[in-house]
């Protein structure tokens, strides 16, 4: 893994945000950008057939790159031991 694994990010499910992406397409008017906070997701609500019902990406709900590599290794099933990198890969071969 290149890199410290600190950063944090932020996920959503790709059904969820396709169910976004129809719900703004549908009913949204607004000339605003819908921002994926718990706090603005108040006014995506369930407004026809197609529900748009979203859990919230809320700030606290933020997760390491290495939190992320750890559950990629756990769900593979590997077993080996994998590296940080602080280094990039160019800068080792003089690039």
């Amino acid at each position: 893994m290149f890199g410290s694994g600190r950063p944090l990010r932020q996920f959503i499910y790709s059904y969820d945000l396709a169910k976004l992406f129809v719900w703004q397409l549908r009913e949204y008017d607004d000339v605003e950008p819908v921002i994926l906070s718990g706090k603005n997701l108040n006014l995506i609500s369930a407004t026809s057939d197609d529900e748009c019902i979203l859990p919230p990406v809320g700030e606290d709900e933020e997760v390491s790159i290495k939190q992320v590599a750890d559950a990629v290794v756990a769900a593979v099933g590997f077993e080996g031991e994998y590296k940080v990198r602080l280094i990039p890969p160019l800068m080792i071969l003089g690039l």
